[in-house]
C-alpha cells in the first residue's frame, strides 16, 4: 500500500512540474524606454546551439549607438535564470514558470527592464501522455490491489 501511495504522489509531482524551455521565439513588448535606453525590439530568437550556450538575435531600438540588430550568446543557465550583456548593458533574465514569458532586468536602471511573451505555447503533449498512463498503471494496481 505504500508503494501505491509513493507511486500516486512521484506521478503527481511530474505532472505539476515542468521544465525550463528558453528556446523559441519570443516578441518583445514596450516597457523599455527607448529614449533612455538600448532595448530589445520585435521578434527575439532563443536557440541551443551546443550544451553550454544559448544564442540570442534580435532587433534593437532605442539608444542603441547606431545598431539595430542583436546576436550574441550567453551561458546555458541551470534555472529559470540567466545574464546577457546586450550593447554594454548587463540584463539578467528570468524566465516564467511556464516558460512562455523572459523579463530582462538591468540591475543599474529600472527603465531599461523589458519583458517578452512566447509567440506559441510550449506542447508537452508527449510528457501528458506518458503521465496519463502512468497515473491510469498506478490506479488500476490501487483497484486490484485493495
Amino acid at each position: 500500500m505504500l508503494s501505491t501511495i509513493t507511486f500516486v504522489f512521484a506521478t503527481s509531482m511530474i505532472m505539476v512540474v515542468h521544465s525550463q524551455q528558453w528556446t523559441g521565439t519570443f516578441t518583445a513588448d514596450s516597457t523599455c524606454n527607448r529614449t533612455a535606453c538600448c532595448c530589445l525590439s520585435g521578434e527575439i530568437v532563443i536557440t541551443h546551439p551546443s550544451t553550454n550556450i544559448l544564442a540570442f538575435t534580435s532587433g534593437l531600438s532605442g539608444q542603441c549607438g547606431g545598431f539595430t540588430t542583436f546576436s550574441g550568446t550567453a551561458s546555458y543557465p541551470s534555472g529559470y535564470v540567466g545574464y546577457v550583456t546586450i550593447s554594454g548593458q548587463n540584463l539578467t533574465l528570468t524566465l516564467s514558470n511556464n516558460s512562455n514569458t523572459i523579463a530582462a532586468v538591468n540591475p543599474t536602471s529600472s527603465a531599461c527592464n523589458g519583458n517578452a511573451n512566447r509567440n506559441a505555447a510550449i506542447k508537452h503533449f508527449d510528457n501528458n501522455i506518458a503521465i496519463v498512463a502512468l497515473l491510469f498503471i498506478g490506479l488500476t494496481k490501487i483497484v486490484f490491489n485493495a
